[in-house]
């Protein structure tokens, strides 16, 4: 199995897919997820500043 996370900076999201990499029951396995950033602390855009 692996999986891949993507940053999709226009909708400040994380997508993480999944996918086998081995054919079982007679097809490929893979499931697809995502973790919207706007509006969280986790998320800086280009050119953020932290004030100390």
């Amino acid at each position: 199995m692996r999986i891949r996370r993507i940053f999709d900076a226009k909708n400040q999201t994380l997508v993480y897919l999944s996918y086998s990499t081995k054919i079982a029951n007679g097809s490929f396995k893979h499931s697809i997820s995502s973790v919207p950033l706007w509006g969280s602390q986790a998320y800086k855009p280009e050119g953020y500043l932290v004030k100390k």
